[in-house]
């Protein structure tokens, strides 16, 4: 009787921590990093990421840019964190330009087609404005966030290592 007595608290306790980290805010302290949707195994490459820096900056790299013919490589801004809501303000996009367009080898290449030579164009936003509308932030782990009930997965604390 002891022993089930153990193992339903240990339960309980387990399940009630989780919870309450659960409903943790995050801080900018936490979040700066680079955060890869969707798993926490980084491959050759980033795919879908956010690189989040300690004075308010962000960059969204939206994925690989040779994901049938995708222009917009990524977006650069501000955040702001207000408990558990996160919002955004574009500063600029950063497009494919002037690349030569291919198709991919289907055993070596993902996609159909594929950017060659790639220029990236920085295109500023005239004015920029925060986003009324904030993205929801719900920190599941340390290392493990949803925005707007996506997960994304802490893969670097060092924002300043990554290429933008």
């Amino acid at each position: 009787m002891k022993k089930l007595f153990f193992i339903l608290s240990l339960i309980t306790n387990l399940c009630f921590g989780k919870q309450l980290f659960a409903q943790q805010l995050i801080t900018v302290q936490n979040l700066v990093g680079v955060w890869q949707y969707g798993s926490p195994t980084v491959g050759d490459q980033l795919n879908q990421s956010f690189v989040f820096f300690k004075n308010g900056h962000f960059f969204f790299n939206n994925g690989k840019l040779g994901d049938d013919l995708v222009s917009t490589r990524g977006l650069k801004g501000r955040y702001r964190l207000d408990k558990n809501k996160m919002y955004f303000t574009i500063i600029s996009r950063l497009l494919v330009d002037n690349a030569n367009i291919d198709v991919a080898t289907p055993e070596v290449e993902s996609g159909i087609f594929l950017y060659k030579d790639i220029i990236p164009n920085e295109v500023f936003i005239n004015g920029p404005k925060e986003i009324k509308d904030p993205v929801d932030l719900i920190v599941i782990k340390p290392n493990h966030i949803k925005i707007n009930d996506e997960d994304y997965y802490k893969v670097s604390s060092r924002p300043d290592a990554t290429k933008l």
